[in-house]
This record gives C-alpha cells, sequence and structure tokens, in this order.
C-alpha cells in the first residue's frame, strides 16, 4: 500500500515526482510534532519524526554519492564525521589547532596567516592513521554501515517518541541476531495508525522515497541533485 492521500486530513505527500510545497507545508517543517512515513520493502510502513528523516537521508545520500571526502563533509550533516572517525584514535583539525585558536585572535594579521599555515602543513604531515581524511582523499564514509549499528535506523528511533499506546497494538518487535531491537508496522493497519497519530497531535506527510533513504535505501533512477533537492524541500 503507497502513500494514500485520504488517509490524514493534515498529510501533505512529497517524493520524486511531487515537490510543489506551500507556504502552509514549509510551516508544518518546523513542527517537533511533523511525521513523515512511507512504505520500505521489507520493512513495512515506517515513521520517522522529520528531523531524524531528513539527518538519516542526507547521511546515506552523502556516503553514496561522495567520491571524496571533502564532498561527503560539504554534503553531510554538522558533526557526521566526527561519528564516523572519532573512535579510530584520530585528531581533528580543530582539535589540532584548539589550544591555540583562541590566543590566535589577539595576534596580528600576518602572524595569524603564517601561523594557519604552518598547522595545515603539520595537520597534512601526520601519518594517515592519526588524522582525519584530507578534503582530496578518497572517500570510504559508507564502509561505516557494515556493522548495521550506525546509524541509527528510524524503526529503533521511533521507540524514543512514538506513542506507547500505539507501538504496543500495533508494533512487532523484532530481535534480528547480532542487531539491536527494533520495530515492524505491518502495512494493512497503515490508515488506522495515521488516524490514531493525527488525533495524538501530530503532523502527518507521506514520503516514500525520503523514509526509503532515511532507512539506507538509495533509489535508483535519481540524479543526485534530484535527492539533494528532495531532502531540502523536506527540511
Amino acid at each position: 500500500m503507497a502513500c494514500d492521500s485520504n488517509n490524514s486530513k493534515r498529510q501533505v505527500r512529497i517524493d520524486g515526482q511531487s515537490k510543489n510545497w506551500t507556504a502552509d507545508t514549509r510551516k508544518k517543517s518546523r513542527s517537533p510534532m511533523l511525521v513523515y512515513y512511507g512504505r520500505v520493502r521489507g520493512s513495512g510502513v515506517v515513521f520517522a519524526r522529520y528531523a531524524d528523516a531528513c539527518r538519516l537521508a542526507r547521511i546515506y545520500w552523502a556516503a553514496t554519492s561522495s567520491e571524496t571526502w571533502g564532498e561527503f563533509a560539504s554534503k553531510a550533516p554538522p558533526g557526521v564525521m566526527r561519528e564516523i572517525l572519532n573512535n579510530q584514535d584520530r585528531i581533528s583539525f580543530d582539535e589540532f589547532c584548539g589550544g591555540w585558536l583562541y590566543q590566535a585572535l589577539g595576534w596580528p594579521e600576518q602572524k595569524i596567516l603564517e601561523w594557519f599555515r604552518d598547522c595545515i602543513k603539520a595537520y597534512r604531515a601526520l601519518e594517515a592513521d592519526q588524522r582525519y581524511p584530507l578534503p582530496d582523499e578518497k572517500c570510504y564514509a559508507i564502509e561505516a554501515f557494515s556493522e548495521g549499528n550506525w546509524p541509527e535506523i528510524p524503526q529503533r528511533l521511533v521507540l524514543r517518541w512514538f506513542p506507547a499506546n500505539i507501538l504496543h497494538e500495533f508494533a512487532e518487535r523484532r530481535s534480528p541476531m547480532h542487531e539491536l531491537p527494533y520495530v515492524y508496522f505491518d502495512p494493512q493497519f497503515t490508515r488506522t495508525i495515521l488516524m490514531r497519530l493525527d488525533s495524538a497531535g501530530f503532523e502527518l506527510t507521506c514520503a516514500d522515497t525520503l523514509i526509503q533513504m532515511a532507512c539506507g535505501y538509495i533509489p535508483n533512477g535519481f540524479a543526485s541533485e534530484a535527492l539533494r533537492s528532495l531532502i531540502e524541500s523536506a527540511e
């Protein structure tokens, strides 16, 4: 069952083919009660708070479309590189310079420029496993997904915010081997769940493609810029 325009009186559709947003829709995108939902093959119907859906979709889009780390850094949400690399005993460039960065505010401009050039040169000279990858180095961010515990998935995040009574009634808890538990919503209950969420004050937007991206499935047939536009529309 795909998104049904009769599922909720507050529903707005967003996908790769339909991106005409009204002023009212843009206002709703700033609400913490805005929920995106969509059908994901093998995962039933998936619900995500708009901030979670957009962040996860942007992470997967950045990782699968970037050739270099500089490109990845320009696409990914703030802090994601740190999440990927900090557990590898690497020092970031800002940490490397941090001891003197504040003091530099009081230096003459020429001294600041010379110091910054020296920092760049010294940081580049570090061994590759001691520093973050340089902007022109090949990006391997997609390898961070291999263990299945990062980034979080909407089907687990839902346990933090979904109304407990609706979870209890409609969610099937699943615990795959070597993975954290998550929940599955059968698509046959979509309409009922939407009505219950609407009654609880949530604003509901059908977004199949965005939700699929947030779950790690990058759709075929979309140019990278089209996916960027889709994410930015949802944000």
